[in-house]
């Protein structure tokens, strides 16, 4: 018996999941039944997962056993629960908590062994506020819930799953696609919106006008280009620096890039009281390489505390 929720963004493999906890569990040697119940008629979808005898609904056979008999022993997974009709919604609560269920148009419970893995991308809890969804049932299924991350939110495993995603289409197609390090990094900087999905469609495209040639950069779709171009530096601690946006009027590089380093080497002078080893560590430079640096820019250790404007001068005129 037993139920379970599983939320996730459209994508994410909620299917691959439910199939994981079945074929982790003791269930695994019977039969997972996988149902999208928005893609079934809502006038259909109680015959469809509970079966129907007699005449059952127009254009259907009679006497059908439904989905929950296919899955006696094992998993039942119900994509989309949200869209389950209130009459639907009461029938699962009642198999769920009492394990018996009725087919449409019989009396007689039927007893069942099932395990009831729902998913929903929607917000349920708004749902069941609306008045669409059973709270109770809501309640049921949320007691044991899983949260499925997006890709954006796991960006560190997207070469795992690369690797994970080779080996299916080397099974499947005997191709695999390589990245190469800039591309990689891109996939890793791109909010992947269709998540798993998306990344396993893309890898499929490339596999088929790449080969085994590694991918660079050039070879992805413009949305995952524009990723590529960081907009923030990170620390080996992981402090995110954002980066500046290049100004439509262009900017002089040189100048600019003199202007950050002066600062920031002030920065750390500031911050370790003048000492020129502890600056020069905070800013990963050798100790020699900062004291070069201080004399290009005419900071000489006893004028540490002149105005900006003058040192500025004097690294101008230092060139």
């Amino acid at each position: 018996g037993g139920a379970a929720l599983i939320i996730g963004e459209p994508g994410t493999g909620a299917e691959v999941a439910a199939r994981n906890v079945h074929y982790a569990s003791p269930r695994r040697g019977r039969p997972f039944v996988a149902v999208s119940c928005g893609a079934v008629p809502s006038a259909l979808i109680e015959g469809e997962l509970f079966g129907h005898e007699g005449a059952g609904p127009a254009g259907a056979s009679p006497d059908r056993p439904g989905r929950i008999a296919a899955a006696e022993g094992g998993t039942l997974f119900l994509d989309e629960i949200d869209a389950l009709t209130p009459a639907a919604q009461a029938r699962l609560l009642r198999l769920i908590e009492e394990r018996v269920y009725e087919r449409v148009g019989g009396d007689r419970p039927r007893p069942a062994d099932v395990r009831v893995i729902a998913a929903t991308h929607r917000d349920l809890e708004g749902e069941v506020q609306a008045g669409r969804f059973r709270a109770d049932l809501y309640e049921r299924l949320r007691a044991s819930s899983i949260r499925l991350p997006t890709l954006r939110e796991r960006a560190e495993d997207i070469p795992l799953l690369v690797a994970e995603l080779n080996g299916r289409l080397r099974q499947e197609r005997g191709v695999s696609v390589r990245f190469a390090p800039a591309a990689m990094e891109a996939l890793q900087r791109y909010a992947w919106p269709g998540n798993v999905r998306e990344l396993a469609q893309l890898m499929e495209q490339l596999a088929r006008a790449k080969g085994e040639e590694p991918v660079e950069v050039d070879d992805l779709p413009a949305e995952l280009r524009a990723a590529g171009v960081p907009t923030e530096y990170r620390t080996a601690e992981g402090v995110a620096m954002p980066l500046p946006a290049l100004p439509a009027g262009g900017i002089n590089l040189k100048d600019y890039l003199g202007n950050v380093e002066y600062n920031l080497i002030m920065q750390a002078l500031t911050r370790t009281g003048g000492v020129v080893a502890h600056a020069a560590q905070l800013l990963g430079l050798r100790r020699t390489t900062l004291v070069e640096k201080l004399h290009k820019y005419g900071v000489r250790r006893e004028a540490r505390s002149a105005p900006a404007e003058s040192r500025r001068k004097q690294a101008s005129s230092a060139g």
